[in-house]
């Protein structure tokens, strides 16, 4: 696959956290993507032969910082941003569950395509309660409404 041909980067920060990672693969695996070409690249904030090994037996590529960062693996998610040769580029987190159908509808709604958005109820660690997301949407995205996805 050419840097021309990928129409959707996925990067994924990890680190030591192999279960959430394997399962992600495992969910990425299940997208059923039509014709939209992805690349997924998994980018280890520090160290991690585990994450590396898992990596090693599936389709994406893998990159690894020297030392960990923290930071919510930001400067992970940088060198995600800096290696991704697709049109898009969208983060998902290792420890999140999506859809089969979840990049062909992010890269719809990214390249104009009219999509629907539903009212769900999520559960925030935070708060320790359900909160409705979207909030009383005005159509307009407000800062929590969506996570890296």
């Amino acid at each position: 696959m050419t840097a021309a041909s990928i129409q959707l980067s996925v990067i994924t920060n990890t680190w030591q956290r192999p279960k959430h990672l394997a399962g992600l693969l495992q969910q990425l695996s299940r997208q059923s993507l039509g014709g939209l070409s992805i690349e997924h690249l998994v980018i280890s904030d520090g160290l991690d032969p585990i994450a590396a090994a898992l990596v090693k037996n599936s389709t994406s590529r893998y990159f690894e910082l020297e030392a960990h960062q923290g930071c919510y693996g930001v400067a992970a998610k940088d060198l995600g941003i800096s290696r991704a040769q697709g049109e898009y580029v969208c983060l998902w987190d290792d420890d999140n569950l999506y859809e089969p159908h979840a990049l062909a509808a992010l890269y719809c709604s990214a390249s104009g395509h009219d999509i629907g958005i539903v009212q769900a109820e999520h559960w925030s660690v935070t708060n320790r309660r359900y909160v409705q997301i979207p909030r009383n949407s005005t159509g307009k995205v407000q800062p929590g409404d969506i996570d890296t996805m």
